[in-house]
């Protein structure tokens, strides 16, 4: 575990984040609910608008099937458990790094760039791996923000 610097005669124990006593939980995971609550209704948006108006599937990875086009109901429950993890990763990093938004930038965006590269590389139609790709990156971008903003505001409070 890493020891902080800190001043003497301060409050805060060895060992633990400067930030940590400052994070108001419960504003903080309400933040994370409204973000996933966000993420998911451009899910849904943004797979109708695929699926109907410019008439591409949108691709999913399956463990048994491989590349597979997945449901509306699929694609909801991996958005809202993706924003869940990222909530929890930004809490974590809150909670015990010294820098927690660094982290979380580098983190996300290494994610995104494996969602968009898992995109690109599994579809044999460049437009149908080109559309997954940016639907990707828009929800990320919203996961990535809301929980930036969720981790901001609660720690002002």
């Amino acid at each position: 575990m890493a020891v902080y610097r800190q001043a003497p005669g301060s409050t805060r124990e060895p060992g633990t984040s400067p930030y940590a006593r400052a994070l108001d939980i419960r504003r903080f995971w309400t933040g994370c609910g409204i973000t996933a609550a966000v993420a998911v209704a451009i899910a849904v948006t943004g797979f109708m608008v695929v699926r109907s108006v410019l008439q591409t599937p949108v691709l999913g990875v399956s463990v048994y099937a491989g590349v597979t086009e997945p449901s509306v109901l699929g694609y909801v429950v991996v958005v809202a458990a993706g924003t869940g993890v990222a909530g929890l990763l930004m809490y974590m990093l809150v909670m015990g790094s010294p820098r927690p938004l660094v982290y979380f930038r580098w983190i996300m965006a290494l994610t995104l760039v494996w969602t968009v590269l898992l995109a690109l590389f599994a579809s044999d139609d460049r437009r149908t791996g080109l559309v997954t790709a940016g639907l990707n990156v828009l929800i990320g971008m919203v996961v990535w923000l809301g929980a930036v903003v969720a981790a901001r505001l609660a720690l002002r409070a």
